[in-house]
């Protein structure tokens, strides 16, 4: 929810892998639980009581840790003070362990500073953007035999697919809506149950950068302030990216009072002040904003409708399944059982982009890509509740079509690739010219585009391609990239080395170091906690886990 900002359901769930990662979740607790007991490792009453007393969503009025408070909001959450503290031991003792594996490890100043050398380095670079236009001669059309030539030396390109000719019935929910009725008391029931749906609370996308101490982020901010370093500069050079630092969207009630009275009072792409967190100082930058919004019962009635009939429908289509499956293990054709219910029955040249309905999900595909002509239809579900059973009957292999068939694709192809010789042979042309020691400006062509670049930079005028280009050369060197249709001439006129010296160069350094520190740790640790994990020989019950599935679907 806190990526897309809004509800998921179980099969959407299953699409972003959240199953995957709650069991490997599960295993890495239960892995290191094993490991803490094994060695004897524990956490007292003191420093159990010290961890929670320092939470503050605990603390009362007087800004001090209170017992009813605490236990209120163990009472709100849905658990017992005993299930809390253990979890808190737990994690405690995860973080000792940790700490005795990964604490001795140091990081390397030089290997940072090199980094932000890297990635700080600009280039300042001019170029020539070269297209059909400045050809000495506009490309004339190929004649037939030319094209024909040029279709014959690589016909693959445009070589048809597979077609595979289908007879399949379906019955989908959509099909039974009409057939539905609900009742008005059933979609009040419904409002009221997904009432999160329809009152949805300003919602923000949030990003962090956490920082090891006060002053760290106190410095960083007045770079920040003083325009000396902007937000993506510090992620980029801490060698993150916005995923790493993105929380998603994010409601009030997601933050402490503090944080949220600061992150709710920001305009969108403008960096907080320090903030104290419970994780340490932080700088909060907002990077979209989604204002509340409340559906009214009227408003939604439709969708809910909606919703009501085709979850019925759903339970109408299981209930017939049944019969569905009776009826081709008897034998029936795909043309009986669909006089005999109401399963649709179509025919549908598959490989066609055209295809619609059932033929397009993915459950389809599947079944489609493995059938044969022995294969006798079977009823397969779907994700979506619809059922199928679908007949194979007859292929057409992929074939090379005559050029009378494609020319029109082929004579595009054609010009596409006599356009980039031509400008290639040009380029060349240039390219010695300059070597011996004209500028872009002594040609005949328009005026040269001077610029630079940095590598840490994201431009939408600028392709990956140009900027590897640009970081490939050498010192007065000029080279060419192709891009699509055009030519771009690159020559390097100065490179530009970034000092390591100055206030807010040494912020990113120590920031990078941080963080260098952080990912050796947690990759020391990983290879520490996968050498438990195949030790122990943890093994998942997968019955267990299709039970759970069958219950959430």
């Amino acid at each position: 929810q806190r990526q897309t900002g809004q509800q998921i359901n179980f099969s959407e769930a299953l699409q972003y892998e959240v199953d995957i990662r709650a069991k490997e979740n599960l295993i890495r607790l239960a892995t290191l639980k094993e490991e803490i007991r094994n060695i004897n490792l524990s956490v007292g009453d003191k420093e159990t009581g010290k961890e929670i007393s320092g939470i503050e969503q605990f603390h009362g009025p007087g800004g001090r840790f209170d017992i009813e408070t605490y236990k209120r909001t163990l009472e709100q959450i849905g658990k017992t003070v005993t299930e809390f503290e253990t979890d808190i031991r737990d994690d405690i003792s995860q973080n000792l362990l940790k700490e005795t594996i990964t604490g001795g490890l140091k990081s390397s100043g030089s290997f940072a500073e090199i980094l932000y050398r890297y990635y700080m380095e600009s280039r300042t670079i001019s170029f020539l953007t070269l297209d059909e236009s400045d050809l000495e001669k506009p490309l004339a059309l190929p004649d037939d035999v030319e094209l024909q030539k040029f279709y014959s030396s690589d016909p693959n390109p445009f070589k048809t697919k597979e077609v595979k000719e289908l007879t399949y019935i379906s019955l989908t929910p959509e099909m039974l809506l009409n057939s539905i009725e609900i009742e008005s008391e059933e979609i009040l029931s419904a409002y009221n149950s997904r009432i999160s749906e329809f009152v949805v609370p300003e919602l923000r996308s949030v990003e962090r950068l956490a920082f090891k101490d006060t002053d760290t982020a106190k410095k960083a901010a007045a770079s920040l302030r003083l325009n000396e370093l902007s937000f993506d500069d510090i992620i980029s050079t801490r060698g993150l990216t916005s995923q790493d630092v993105g929380l998603g969207f994010m409601s009030k009630k997601d933050f402490s009072l503090n944080e949220a009275d600061v992150i709710f009072g920001l305009e969108a792409n403008v960096p907080s002040e320090v903030i104290d967190t419970t994780l340490g100082p932080a700088i909060y930058r907002v990077v979209d904003i989604s204002l509340e919004n409340t559906t009214s019962l009227l408003e939604a009635t439709a969708s809910l409708t909606y919703d009501i009939k085709t979850q019925k429908a759903k339970l109408k289509i299981l209930n017939l399944m049944g019969r569905l499956e009776d009826l081709l293990a008897s034998g029936a054709t795909l043309e009986e059982v669909s006089e005999q219910t109401d399963a649709t029955l179509l025919t549908v040249d598959f490989g066609d982009i055209s295809a619609q309905g059932i033929s397009k999900d993915p459950e389809f595909r599947s079944v489609v890509q493995g059938l044969s002509s022995e294969d006798y239809p079977s009823l397969t579900e779907t994700a979506d509740g619809s059922v199928f059973a679908v007949r194979l009957d007859s292929i057409t292999p992929p074939r090379v079509p005559s050029l009378s068939e494609v020319k029109e694709s082929v004579t595009e192809a054609w010009k596409l690739a006599r356009l980039k010789e031509s400008l290639t042979e040009l380029a060349l042309i240039i390219k010695r010219q300059i070597d011996d020691g004209k500028e872009f400006g002594d040609l005949n062509f328009s005026n040269p585009t001077e610029t630079t670049i940095r590598r840490s930079s994201n431009s939408q005028n600028i392709s990956p391609e140009f900027s590897f280009k640009a970081f490939e050369l050498d010192l007065n060197e000029t080279d060419f990239i192709l891009e699509g249709e055009n030519l771009k001439l690159i020559q390097l006129k100065k490179i530009n080395i970034p000092t390591v010296e100055d206030d807010a160069a040494k912020i990113i350094i120590s920031q990078i170091n941080e963080q260098t520190l952080t990912e050796l740790r947690a990759d020391v640790f990983d290879y520490y906690y996968n050498s438990l994990k195949t030790s122990f020989g943890l093994k998942l019950d997968q019955s267990a886990i299709t039970a759970v599935h069958q219950q959430l679907r």
